[in-house]
Parts: structure tokens; sequence; C-alpha cells
């Protein structure tokens, strides 16, 4: 019966050791997969950069200046706005947030228009 009993014991220690060992390795195993999926990311994201149009810095730049400009000089009409308003735990009344609606879509025109008046468009056999 001690016999039986130690086998059985044996065998229980043999299996922690060999869970505990599978662990291990199906943690190295995710570990891998995590790094190949991440490099898989980085490279497709690699490859659709290559079929992007390029900018030179100064082009980035000068953009960049536009957009600035174009955003600054927006101007919404707040009363075509909706406002959300808060009562503070002070009694003060402030503005939780403003959503301006359609007008996003003027503020988008309004870029795209500033950036029409410094770069032009490549037509279609030129780009041949």
């Amino acid at each position: 019966m001690d016999n039986i009993l130690n086998k059985q014991q044996m065998n229980r220690e043999q299996l922690e050791i060999r869970i505990k060992e599978l662990g291990v390795l199906i943690e190295e195993a995710s570990g891998s997969v995590k790094k190949l999926v991440n490099e898989q990311n980085i490279m497709t994201q690699d490859l659709e950069d290559l079929n992007k149009p390029k900018l030179t810095r100064d082009q980035w730049n000068n953009m960049q200046q536009i957009v600035e400009i174009a955003c600054e000089s927006f101007e919404p009409d707040l009363a075509d706005c909706e406002y959300e308003m808060e009562l503070s735990y002070d009694n003060r009344i402030e503005l939780q947030s403003v959503d301006f609606g359609y007008q996003l879509n003027n503020l988008g025109e309004h870029i795209i228009n500033q950036l029409t008046e410094v770069f032009g468009t490549v037509k279609e056999e030129e780009e041949e």
C-alpha cells in the first residue's frame, strides 16, 4: 500500500512540475507571438507608408502653419452651438461641453481652402 501511495505521490509531483514547466513554455511562446505580431504590424505600416505621397520637411512645416492659422481664424457661430452647463459644488455655473455640430464641417472646408491657396494638385496625366 505504501508503494502505491509513493508512486501516486511521485506522479503527483511530476505532474505538478510538468504543469509549471508547461506554464513557463506557454508564457515564453505567447511573448514570442506578441513580438511577431508587433513586427508584422510595424512592417504592414511601413508598407502602407511606402504608398503615401511624400512631403519635404519644409512642406510639412508650411502645412502645419496653414492649419494653425486656419484654425485660429475660424469663427464659429456661437449662437448655433449646443452647450451643456453644469452647476459646480460651490454653486458656480460651468460650461461642461460645447457641440459645434455641422460647423466642424465648415472648419474642415476652411482648412482645405487655406491649403489649396498654397498647394496645387497634380493632374492625373502628370502623376504617371
